[in-house]
């Protein structure tokens, strides 16, 4: 069954890029990138999906580390599995 993942990112294009790498890192794959460009920032959101529930562990803790990360959502059939926000940088 899969996992899905949502993110919501405060990034320019190098913040992106690491955003993306590590969810390559936490196999995550199907990826799906738009960039949006608000009044002083950039904005992306990325949605994807990756099938081992160990690594949805793995990637949660990974993504609070990551000061880029505006809004994260890993979601099961179930359930949220983990949803935070923090503020813009």
């Amino acid at each position: 069954m899969p996992y899905y993942v949502h993110l919501r990112l405060h990034a320019d294009l190098i913040g992106v890029a690491r955003v993306i790498r590590l969810l390559r890192r936490h196999a995550v794959h199907a990826t799906d990138l738009a960039i949006e460009h608000a009044p002083g920032r950039d904005e992306a959101s990325v949605r994807g999906t990756f099938s081992l529930r160990r690594r949805a562990d793995a990637l949660a803790a990974a993504l609070v580390r990551t000061p880029g990360v505006a809004h994260a959502a890993i979601l099961h059939e179930s359930g949220v599995l983990l949803e935070f926000s923090r503020g813009s940088p």
